[in-house]
């Protein structure tokens, strides 16, 4: 018996063995590209490598092939139709048209979501509405109105009643409607 508990035991009567066979030095083809013998040849204090053999040309790989894609395009109105624009009529006199995202409040400033984001600013003497207070941000099928945390809130009232907007559940706007943020109105409507 051997002392020593690494040692491998050899393996049972009849079990078939495996010879391996020693490692060529000779250079094989890859990818079609012919093989070329490195010779190491030892220059100063580093190591350098003398190429013999070489094409004077690699094989290079065929042209890329452009790959057509269906271009995109901007979402059209149906046959006979024109397409309608959000219009923003504002309590201070301002009026604007809804395109992307707008950013409204006392001194408003971008934000994270929206960092291209149009800022408005409303003349609120009663100070009503917060230095950022709301983002009526355009979608496919109406706009949404957030609020962003303000301190008087947003109120929706529409066709569909008078809704409250809580912070981190925008409200969905389809058709006419008022926007309260805080006591500064602004009447929204498909032009």
């Amino acid at each position: 018996m051997n002392d020593n508990p690494f040692q491998i035991p050899p393996p049972p009567p009849g079990t078939p063995t495996v010879v391996a066979k020693p490692a060529t030095t000779e250079p094989k083809p890859v990818l079609g590209i012919p093989a070329v013998p490195v010779t190491p040849t030892v220059s100063g204090d580093s190591a350098t490598h003398r190429l013999s053999g070489l094409p004077r040309r690699l094989p290079t790989a065929p042209p890329a092939v452009p790959v057509a894609r269906p271009a995109m395009q901007a979402p059209t109105a149906p046959l006979g139709t024109v397409p309608r624009t959000w219009q923003l009529s504002f309590a201070d006199g301002q009026q604007l048209t809804l395109s992307g995202v707008l950013l409204i409040g006392r001194n408003p400033a971008t934000r994270a979501p929206w960092p291209a984001a149009r800022t408005v600013a409303v003349v609120d003497p009663q100070k009503t509405v917060s230095k950022t207070h709301a983002a009526f941000e355009l979608t496919a099928d109406g706009f949404r109105v957030h609020d962003l945390d303000s301190t008087n809130g947003v109120i929706v009232r529409s066709d569909h009643g008078e809704q409250v907007v809580p912070p981190g559940h925008p409200q969905l706007i389809q058709t006419r409607a008022e926007v309260s943020l805080g006591e500064f109105i602004i009447h929204v409507a498909l032009d």
